[in-house]
């Protein structure tokens, strides 16, 4: 999706910006369909009635008050005897967060914060012996945000429910994990989850695996990661952030186990402990059961766990880092220039917002003569970006794919052209209009959404990361929100520019330079390594080391005793009365029009969506509707420049977006509706305005701006190309179904590996493509914005709604009504097995079949499926594979699709995701408590809540996809249902369905040429 301008609220701004880092999980594939409830004032009446210096089961009251911006009342806390802070955001969102944090700096490159973090949430702990703990819950709960977190300087553990029982349930869980864990005397975790030397027969070589070293393989096999880590070196060279706290995989195998549980020891103690509680919860009996569960026995101890700062510079620092790319492809403007200025102090709420927004207002704005004297030299792929999520705040402008020997000539321009921005100040209309959108953004995000707690979360833990208040971030917005307003009639963001930028020596300037073969040559060197050291093995430290891994397979291998099993404190489903919330939704017609209008209490706000039905366009122009989206707003229209758009859209709206997809039916795999989308949030007064800046954008673009139109296909291609290096799974999941599925192939050629090659041909080809590009997005732009392809939405409070059909007619009598002729595409389908090569040491396996197409009619719940296959592809391909994660994604139209991310091997993965109908054909023996836990998981989706505007969007694509509120309480009463028999049922199905070997892998290419057996092609994905 592109926008042309979105902020964020004033206190959330700077919360997820490369703050959060190496989650235990990434990848998630649920929706919901929740209600929910409105923000409620909550005054300290309705919470508990505490006292400030009063005691309370062990915790006294450090602070109390109301937070008015967020109608709730915040409290802090310090436990008497341990010392560890309690923090409690008292509000009505009904969607309960808890976190535990730990201040967790590190001094090496080994990754042991990263480790101990899987170490805890997999290991078990001292009341829940149990291997794997974690997905027990992620596979059978309600809980959404369940994870763990390694930051640069401190690791959480949050999770949030709406259901009290839970919450209460896996607090407990959680605190033991973190305070009581079994890593302390059980190595296997340690060798499972960081690193060990596997070997099974003295014939083969030693392969070092294990679950975080392939996870961080992955990850920093991005240049991405990679440069933000130089950039990091590059300034704060004395503090922990000069190191990779998820662990560099050069050096994670330097790791012991001592070491592990040494700083475990030194940092995991009440003492550097932070919980944070938010939500509809009560309070008293959670201090209660902590203080008498794991802390009334503790000891306050000082720990010096204080995060150092790095003292400033006096004069600019310059480096230099590598990044690898395959050995045959030229070094040609494959290199980045960084320049770097640490901007903010972490205990400066308006510093670190202030910082941002300037970030977007000038250092990221196009149109600025920043960029334009950028371009002007040669340097067509620029960008910005802040880091605020740690102790000192870091600020970068970046020219990728560029020359490194224009880096002197690119910090002369960027400090130049800085020193004029403030010479003749910021166009005080575009800061006007920033900050409009700015506030409305800052209305909007009061809504309680499924992330509210982990934002809030995050700013409260910067205090205590820091030694700062950790409430006072919550009560900042006032005084933050009356300078801004005042600052296009003062030099307010001018001054930013002087002080933190032209005369800042706290910077730097990184030279990341592409070399060719480099990833080959660490892998060669990391193979010698180990077959030296193989060679100075004795015979019997050879069988030893076999051993070894033997017993950590056979460990890996025993199930749980039903008794142990039996102490995880699960819900039972049976006591859940789960039943849709349905989104209001009246089908109207405006004009001839379809209008889905969803009355709901918007706070003097609305959305409109246009929704352009696309099936006109000819099948060889597919890829030209998603070019189209991108290049609406980024181009001048007949009435006004690209600059004056982008000041009109934050002006009326906090972004306006446009963006090209296709809405799958839940029918048939063939059938889907394609969609080019533009949408808007806006306050009610200024929709006018919003409706006529989309007419213009959607009618009057200039196209032919050649100049514009190549920067922004190269723009287009750089992207992509990162996204590729970063993380190719989506690519992979797109290809694999491409090749059964229309749907899929239609969206092959709209975002997947056929959009990624039409973009690569017109940036290589752009001057001899220029006229038949223009060409064909003129017809495409006339085909599609018409008014028989329209179906509106709206979403506005009632009372306004007649006020608002003024605007829609505006629109649709603006459009031109031709009659129009559905194309009728046709995709050719393949059962080639792919394989397609990318820079990276790990691989994406995929295989998938249709169940349909075998003839087959499922029973039972395909969401209860799911979490049984996940539990077993966890076990196989994670925990004894190394894989990052495995996973099934099952859906009504028949697909059936496993994959493996992250994952160290390809020929195994496959083998092992074989076995599911082994697995399955012993469905029918699982226990009760573990169909229970089937059934939470599969019910999840239907317990998260959506904004408002979130609920309507998806209410808009379930229509479009024919999903009925029938259907939908369908599918939770075919969950409540489902029985142990009908889940070995689907043993068959994959029996038959495996046997396709529809398969598809993207990833290493020396592993993929190693099982070139199991391909019919194989070729690089970027050319």
């Amino acid at each position: 999706m592109k926008r042309l301008r979105i902020f964020c609220s004033a206190l959330t701004v700077m919360c997820f910006i490369g703050t959060l880092a190496n989650p235990i999980l990434s990848v998630s594939a649920k929706t919901t369909v929740t209600e929910v409830a409105p923000a409620k004032t909550v005054t300290k009446e309705i919470g508990e009635n505490y006292k400030v210096g009063q005691v309370y089961h062990g915790f006294k009251l450090i602070e109390d008050g109301q937070l008015k911006d967020y109608n709730a009342v915040g409290r802090i806390f310090e436990h008497v005897k341990s010392g560890a802070r309690l923090v409690q955001f008292k509000n009505a969102d009904p969607n309960k967060y808890f976190a535990v944090t730990f201040r967790t700096p590190t001094d090496d490159n080994t990754g042991k914060p990263h480790i101990l973090e899987h170490s805890l949430l997999m290991g078990g702990s001292n009341k829940y012996p149990i291997k794997q703990l974690l997905t027990y819950f992620l596979n059978g709960s309600l809980a959404n945000e369940m994870n763990g977190y390694t930051q640069a300087d401190r690791t959480f553990y949050p999770f949030a429910t709406v259901n009290e029982q839970e919450f209460n349930n896996l607090m407990d869980v959680y605190l033991d994990m973190v305070y009581n864990p079994r890593v302390q005397s059980l190595e296997n975790i340690f060798r499972e989850e960081a690193w060990h030397h596997e070997i099974t027969d003295p014939k083969n070589q030693i392969e070092d695996t294990g679950v975080v070293l392939n996870e961080m393989k992955g990850a920093l096999g991005s240049p991405a990661q990679q440069l933000n880590i130089a950039i990091n070196r590059s300034l704060l060279p004395n503090t922990t952030y000069n190191f990779v706290s998820g662990g560099d995989p050069k050096n994670i195998t330097e790791l012991s186990y001592k070491e592990l549980v040494d700083y475990y020891k030194k940092y995991y103690s009440p003492s550097n402990s932070f919980i944070f509680i938010y939500g509809d919860t009560t309070l008293d009996d959670k201090l209660k059961h902590i203080d008498e569960s794991f802390l009334n026995k503790v000891t306050k101890t000082t720990i010096d766990s204080k995060i150092v700062k790095q003292k400033p510079f006096t004069e600019r620092k310059y480096s230099e880092a590598e990044y690898g790319i395959p050995k045959e492809q030229p070094t040609d403007n494959k290199d980045y220039l960084s320049l770097n200025f640490v901007t903010g102090d972490s205990s400066n709420i308006e510093e670190l917002v202030s910082t941002q927004l300037f970030t977007q207002l000038v250092l990221n704005n196009e149109n600025s003569i920043l960029h334009k004297n950028l371009r002007d030299a040669g340097f067509k792929n620029i960008s910005a970006f802040s880091n605020p999520g740690q102790a000192q705040s870091i600020t970068t402008i970046l020219a990728s794919n560029t020359d490194r020997k224009q880096k002197e000539l690119f910090e002369k321009i960027v400090m130049n052209s800085l020193k004029e921005i403030s010479k003749q100040g910021i166009d005080k209309e575009l800061v006007a209009s920033t900050l409009s959108s700015y506030e409305l953004s800052d209305k909007i995000s009061k809504s309680y959404t499924k992330e509210a707690g982990m934002s809030l979360y995050s700013l409260a833990s910067m205090g205590f990361a820091y030694d700062t208040n950790m409430l006072s971030p919550f009560k900042a917005n006032d005084a933050i929100m009356e300078k801004l307003k005042n600052a296009s009639k003062t030099r307010y963001f001018e001054k930013i520019i002087d002080d933190k930028f032209v005369n800042n020596n706290f910077t730097s300037l990184v030279t990341f330079k592409a070399v060719p073969g480099l990833n080959d040559k660490e892998k060669e060197a990391e193979v010698k390594k180990l077959a030296d050291y193989k060679s100075s093995l004795s015979k019997e430290s050879l069988n030893a080391l076999i051993k070894s891994n033997v017993e950590l397979k056979e460990w890996q291998s025993t199930p749980e005793s039903p008794e142990v099993l039996a102490k995880i404190p699960l819900i039972n489903v049976d006591t859940l009365t789960p039943k849709i919330t349905k989104t209001p939704l009246e089908i109207n017609r405006v004009d001839g029009v379809k209008v889905l209008y969803h009355p709901m209490s918007t706070n003097g706000t609305n959305n409109l969506s246009l929704y352009f039905d696309t099936t006109s366009v000819k099948q060889n122009q597919i890829p030209y509707i998603k070019l189209l989206s991108s290049l609406l707003g980024s181009m001048d229209t007949k009435t006004h420049t690209q600059d004056e758009l982008t000041k009109l859209s934050a002006k009326y709206t906090n972004g306006l977006s446009t963006t090209a997809y296709a809405a799958p039916s839940i029918n048939h795999k063939n059938t889907y509706t394609p969609t080019l989308q533009v949408s808007a949030t806006s306050l009610n007064e200024n929709a006018p305005n919003v409706t006529k800046l989309m007419l213009e954008i959607i009618k009057d673009t200039k196209i032919n701006n050649k100049e514009k139109l190549k920067l922004i296909i190269d723009n287009t291609k750089a992207n992509l190309d990162s996204s590729i290096a970063n993380d190719p799974l989506k690519l992979a999941l797109n290809k694999n179904s491409s090749n059964n599925s229309a749907y899929s192939a239609y969206m092959n050629n709209l975002a997947g590996i056929e959009y990624y090659n039409f973009i690569s041909d017109l940036s290589k080809n752009f001057d001899k493509k220029y006229d038949e590009l223009v060409k064909n997005l003129t017809e495409v732009s006339k085909t599609i914005f018409n008014k028989n392809n329209l179906t509106l939405s709206v979403t506005v409070e009632d009372s306004e709604f007649s006020k608002f059909q003024t605007n829609l007619t505006n629109i649709i009598s603006n459009l031109p009504s031709d009659k129009l002729t559905t194309q009728n595409y046709k995709f050719n389908f393949s059962d080639k097995k792919e394989a397609y090569t990318i820079e990276s040491p790990i691989n994406y396996n995929i295989q998938s079949f249709n169940y349909k197409d075998l003839g087959y009619n499922v029973k039972g719940s395909l969401q209860v499926l799911s979490p049984l296959v996940n539990s077993f592809l966890w076990d196989t391909l994670r925990v004894k594979g190394g894989a990052y994660g495995a996973y099934l994604s099952a859906d009504e139209t028949g697909e059936m699709t496993i994959f493996t991310y992250r994952d160290p091997r390809i020929k195994e993965s496959f083998q092992d995701i074989k076995t599911i109908p082994q697995f399955l054909e012993n469905a029918d023996k699982i226990s009760p408590m573990q169909l229970n836990q089937y059934k939470l998981d599969a019910l999840k989706s239907y317990y998260i809540p959506n904004s408002i505007y979130e609920k309507a969007s998806e209410s808009d694509m379930l229509y479009f996809s024919g999903v009925s509120d029938d259907y939908r309480q369908n599918c939770i009463d075919e969950i409540l249902n489902t029985t142990s028999g009908d889940l070995k049922s689907y043993s068959e199905i994959f029996e038959d369905g495996l046997k396709e070997n529809r398969i598809t892998t993207i990833g290493n290419i020396k592993a993929i040429e190693a099982n070139k057996e199991l391909f019919d092609s194989i070729e690089p994905l970027v050319k």
